[in-house]
């Protein structure tokens, strides 16, 4: 690698630290300091109870019960400490990941939304990022929290293994120490070398994920025009394709890093028994043969004798001691692997820095040539040409003062958008361009207000929807709102929801309200702000002509210069100059022309109060929209009730009462293949030969034990060298249930998000439920099966091993074993009925939460350009922190409710902590039913050394079972969001059934509404033969002319009989 290279990739990873600054300091400081208090504390708590497990050996065997009786009452108190401490690391871990992630994220959004970012990633030539909202919304969590695990890995296992290290050290000297270090700092970095891995292959799932999230995004977000265009089975086709190179990207990895994570199983695997229990072990034996000198006796195998206990006891010291040195160099480069691993998120996120970095550059070196301050719009020989280079305007000159108006015409790719791009500083331009704002960071908003032809509706209260892009505190009040909105007949919005009490609901207004409707309040908008110039680009399409024509006489009146884009020739009378756009810039050099319309007075000096403008707009009101007749609604409003479940979680939680049910029935969502069901089969097979493996690796481990407490080198070294093949054997099984486990996952993954695809695009029913987010949850389903694979590893596995060691439990020591296994259950089914939180009600609530936080965040890419052009960025970056706050406050929120049980749960369970004091108890329980009344043989310490394995993986059964009712109730929140959305998608299918018929179109007492739920039409009937047409006419967006042909497609909403020639009600193509 080359010098500049090498320095590159450093300052690459510096600029991502810098992401985690906040106001100056270091995020999360505070937390990063008790985290490495806490973690040397635990560190140092580990070798103390090492220590106490040898008191418990030496005194259970040679009587001292003061001795005994002793440590057994420090060891809880040792073991709680252990716990708190254990427990503040992990909370300190989760809390610093979220803070590092809120800096990060904030960071990003504020250079995203910077000088419009945000639309000029899309069209860059060079800074071009296709999904910078899964980089902001996954990237960074997913670096954030690798980076936490990478600090307390790393600094957890230095500190164990400097601790452990000296520990033993000063028992058994220098050369004790060396095994343990050239296993970690020598054998373990050479295999990492040898089997280095493509890292790039991690990259390519990132990239593929990227694009599945996105695709499901952008069908979200545009799921009217999917339905109205029949784009069903393309779109379907589209996500498929998605899933299926995120399959295939995640098998390359696979693929790419087999060897070098059969080597690191091999070598650092800290499941038992691991090559780790391998090193202690014989490392302890090796430790003991050394410790023979000269006077000191060697044992017999079989003849009992006192020694045996302290040399037993020793064994312990070291095999713990080594153990946890091993231990922690093994966290240590477990620490560098995920390193690696994370620099995939990181490099994903410092593209989306160097992006930023380049348009900054680029912006401040266009912008300070290109724009002067002004009081009137200007074009100085300006040339336009789009972000590829293609020219479109040469020498464009024109200019409008305040009082006139200006409308551009041309047809469709001639430049008009353009020429408004380039005044909002969007598009690079050659030339001149005044305009009265300092700069054009903050878009055209302030003393300029562009008005596309369909508004920007944000989720929010309908005060927010008119003040947009500000945001008035608690909304306007009643009365004013209702002022504002009358003057566009549309003050039965403010009645509605006064009435119902949803005055301040937020909600999703793109849905609930019709192309008209916008538009008016759009309107309504530029009244509200009064700026100097408004910028209407086709903004009256679906308006009635009276409100058109009163929108320039309101304009006149508040002294507003509009620039009008129209195809209409009838707004010509409405403006001074017209500029056509010609198209013809190869013929004659300029490709426009200016052309002066007969004279029209000018609009009058600005008002200076609020007052005033109302006293104006009152003068000239709309007969159409203040007369406005009474409405009808289809639907009485009525207050919201968030508290309530949804109808379909009710049905689901009805029919499936019992969350394995629901898992159970998520998983069938998909068609289960037949080589799914073969994989399920070699799986379980697998997991059930686990037990006898990892019982024939005990055994070397024991007999080692009982040959080096007689010096016998040559039976250690024979020992180990079965030890090394059988451990070989069990790491290949071990990856067989791992590659297995996986390729089922995936496949069921596969088969489940291609029917979830098929259910939600089936006549578009994904944009008619009453289910949020309903893409986003398909996105679920992956993190359900990985979830539930690693359960049934972790779980299924030491279950079995647990069921097979039962026996053997109960033969050594008899019903004690068994009861206190059933004792701890017991204890820790109480802690769960007492103190466990709604688990399941978390996750959903979490995962909702990152969902309105990323179709938040993925909107901005199909609303850039009028957001773009209203100044409304400022205003969606608030809206979208807005949202990440919620989820970062409920994420730290739970963190708190969750500490008091995921303590009691590791202080109960986890077998370094209570279990292992119950095994001390069960372990004397057989040592005074087995131990010979002369003392303990070598022969016996190895009875008893098997004995000790199989109490251990009977507890680490138990605590794998009690654990398992919160991981099962993270699934069954996700499996019961699949399923109400399942249900939703059905329920929508069945409503959305009608008479199918050849030969016409027609209805029959058809009642028409907006999806406000304002009635437009009712008791519409009529019918149209093959071979006839029927024109429908009427004011824009009075009497339903949009509304009706999407009610023949089945979108909207209407209630009567419509019948339409189409093949099936989930395939409506080519015939209408």
């Amino acid at each position: 690698m080359s010098p500049d290279k090498s320095a590159e990739q450093v300052q690459r990873r510096a600029r991502f630290t810098h992401l985690l600054q906040s106001a100056g300091r270091f995020a999360a400081g505070p937390e990063i300091v008790v985290l490495v208090l806490s973690s040397g504390l635990n560190a140092w708590l580990m070798l103390y109870k090492a220590w106490l497990m040898r008191e418990f050996v030496v005194g259970q065997n040679l009587g001292r019960w003061r001795e005994w009786l002793k440590a057994l009452a420090k060891f809880p108190l040792a073991i709680m400490a252990s716990a708190v401490l254990s427990q503040t690391t992990k909370y300190m871990q989760v809390r610093v990941s979220m803070l590092w992630r809120r800096a990060a994220t904030r960071s990003l959004l504020r250079s995203y939304f910077f000088n419009m970012n945000y639309y000029r990633l899309q069209h860059h030539k060079a800074a071009r990022i296709d999904d910078p909202d899964v980089r902001i919304c996954a990237d960074v969590r997913s670096a954030c929290d690798a980076l936490t695990g990478v600090l307390i890995n790393g600094l957890s296992g230095v500190m164990m293994s400097s601790f452990s290290s000296f520990a033993l050290y000063q028992r058994r000297g220098l050369s004790a120490v060396f095994l343990p270090y050239f296993y970690s700092f020598v054998i373990v970095p050479l295999s990492y070398r040898l089997t280095s891995p493509d890292w790039s292959a991690a990259r390519l799932v990132q990239k593929a994920n990227g694009a599945y999230q996105q695709a499901l995004n952008r069908v979200q977000l545009a799921g009217e025009s999917v339905a109205m265009l029949k784009g069903q089975d393309f779109e379907k086709d589209v996500l498929d394709h998605h899933a299926t190179k995120r399959a295939e990207a995640e098998q390359s990895s696979w693929a790419a890093m087999s060897c070098f994570e059969w080597f690191q199983h091999f070598v650092s695997n800290p499941v038992m028994p691991g090559v780790w229990q391998t090193v202690a072990s014989f490392g302890a034996a090796f430790i003991a043969m050394q410790a023979y000198g000269p006077g000191r006796p060697v044992l017999d195998l079989w003849q009992p004798n006192q020694d045996v206990v302290y040399e037993y006891g020793a064994n312990i010291s070291d095999f713990w001691q080594v153990f946890y040195a091993v231990r922690g160099s093994m966290s240590f480069f477990m620490a560098v692997e995920t390193y690696k691993r994370s620099q995939q998120n990181m490099s994903r996120v410092e593209q989306l820095q160097d992006a930023f970095e380049t348009l900054a550059s680029e912006g401040n070196e266009v912008n300070s040539g290109t724009f002067k301050e002004g009081s009137y719009i200007a074009f100085d020989n300006v040339a336009i040409e789009t972000p590829t280079g293609v020219p479109l305007l040469a020498g464009l000159s024109f200019q409008v003062k305040p009082g006139r108006h200006l409308v551009i015409c041309g047809h469709n790719g001639a430049g008009k958008s353009s020429i408004f791009r380039c005044l909002a500083g969007l598009w690079p331009a050659k030339g001149t361009i005044t305009c009265p704002r300092p700069s054009v960071e903050g878009g055209l908003h302030g003393e300029v207000y562009y008005l596309p032809q369909q508004p920007v509706n944000i989720f929010g209260t309908l005060s927010d929807q008119l003040t947009y892009p500000e945001q008035v505190s608690g909304g306007l009040a009643t009365d004013e709102l209702r002022r504002w909105l009358t003057y566009v007949g549309l003050a039965h919005f403010v009645e509605s929801a006064d009435q119902g009490g949803l005055l301040t609901e937020e909600a999703d207004w793109a849905s609930r309200l019709s192309l008209s409707e916008q538009q008016r309040l759009g309107i309504a908008r530029v009244l509200y702000h009064r700026p100097r110039y408004a910028i209407l680009d086709e903004c009256t399409s679906a308006v009635s002509k009276d409100l058109e024509n009163w929108l320039f006489q309101a304009v006149n009146e508040l002294g507003i210069s509009c620039v009008t884009i129209c195809h209409r020739p009838a707004l010509l009378e409405q403006h001074h100059q017209m500029l056509r756009l010609t198209g013809r810039l190869a013929e004659d050099g300029l490709g426009w022309e200016l052309v002066d319309l007969p004279p029209i007075p000018e609009a009058k000096p600005p008002a200076r109060s609020v007052e005033e403008v109302h006293a104006r707009l009152e003068a000239i009101r709309c007969p159409g929209c203040v007369h406005q007749q009474a409405v009808e609604w289809s639907s009485p409003p009525v207050p919201s009730q968030p508290s309530r479940p949804s109808p379909h979680l009710e049905v689901v939680l009805r029919r499936l009462p019992r969350g394995l049910q629901r898992i159970a029935a998520a998983l069938q969502l998909g068609r289960l293949q037949r080589s799914s069901k073969l994989r399920a089969a070699l799986l379980v097979a697998c997991m059930l030969l686990r037990p006898q493996a990892a019982w024939e690796v005990f055994r070397t481990i024991g007999g080692s034990v009982g040959l080096a407490m007689c010096n016998d080198g040559t039976g250690v070294c024979a020992e180990l060298l079965i030890n090394i093949t059988y451990a070989s054997g069990l790491c290949c099984l071990d990856r067989c249930v791992e590659a297995l486990s996986r390729q089922l996952s995936l496949q069921v993954w596969s088969d489940l998000a291609s029917a979830m695809h098929g259910q939600a695009l089936q006549a578009a029913a994904f944009h008619q439920v009453d289910v949020d987010n309903p893409m986003q949850r398909i996105a679920e389903a992956k993190i359900l099966l990985d979830e539930l694979k690693s359960q049934l590893q972790y779980v299924g596995g030491q279950t079995v091993q647990m069921l097979f060691c039962l026996p053997l439990l109960v033969r050594g020591g008899g019903l004690p074993p068994a009861m206190a296994l059933l004792l701890l259950y017991a204890t820790h089914f109480a802690v769960r009925t007492y103190w466990m939180p709604n688990i399941k009600a978390m996750t959903a609530e979490s995962s909702q939460l990152e969902e309105q936080f990323q179709v938040t965040q993925s909107r901005m890419r199909s609303v850039a350009e009028p957001v773009a052009f209203s100044g409304g960025g400022e205003a969606e970056r608030l809206r979208i922190e807005e949202r990440f706050e919620r989820l970062c406050e409920y994420r730290l929120c739970s963190l708190k409710q969750e500490f008091t049980y995921n303590f009691l749960t590791e202080f109960f369970l986890l077998y370094d902590n209570l279990p292992i004091w119950f095994h001390r108890l069960i372990s004397f329980n057989f040592a005074w039913r087995n131990v010979p009344i002369g003392g303990a043989s070598p022969a016996s310490a190895v009875q008893n050394y098997l004995y000790d394995r199989t109490i251990a993986m009977s507890l680490v059964g138990v605590q794998a079972l009690t654990a398992f009712p919160a991981e099962l109730a993270k699934m069954d929140s996700r499996a019961t969001r699949l399923l109400e959305l399942q249900e939703a998608l059905q329920t929508q299918s069945r409503t959305d059934l009608r008479d199918i018929t050849e030969d016409s179109v027609a209805a029959e007492d058809l009642t028409l509404s907006t999806p406000n739920h304002v009635v437009l039409a009712r008791e519409l009937t009529f019918q149209v033969q093959r071979g006839e047409a029927m024109l429908i006419t009427g004011p824009n967006g009075e009497l339903g002319r949009p509304p009706w042909p999407a009610c023949c497609l089945g979108f909207g909403l209407w209630r009567g009989r419509s019948v339409c020639p189409v093949a099936s009600a989930s395939c409506r193509s080519g015939r209408t």
